[in-house]
């Protein structure tokens, strides 16, 4: 994909799957401003589904909690 990039054979490249997720830090991709890298992720994003999500995530926050969608920045996101 670089060899690609750097010839201009392809002007850039959006990503969202790769071998080993999360992508490491080291990785070129990140510094590339020809890559987009996005998060692999899938869901159900119904409106109601939605609504739902949001309703339980502040019942957590009221509630002292940590909403169960909070992203483990550790885990390289």
């Amino acid at each position: 994909l670089l060899r690609a990039l750097d010839s201009g054979r392809i002007a850039s490249a959006s990503l969202d799957v790769f071998d080993v997720e999360p992508l490491p830090k080291e990785h070129p991709f990140w510094a590339d401003e020809r890559i987009l890298v996005t998060p692999h992720q899938a869901g159900d994003c119904s409106p109601h589904t939605m609504a739902e999500q949001l309703a339980r995530a502040a019942q957590a926050v009221v509630a002292g909690k940590i909403p169960e969608t909070v992203v483990d920045r550790s885990n390289g996101y």
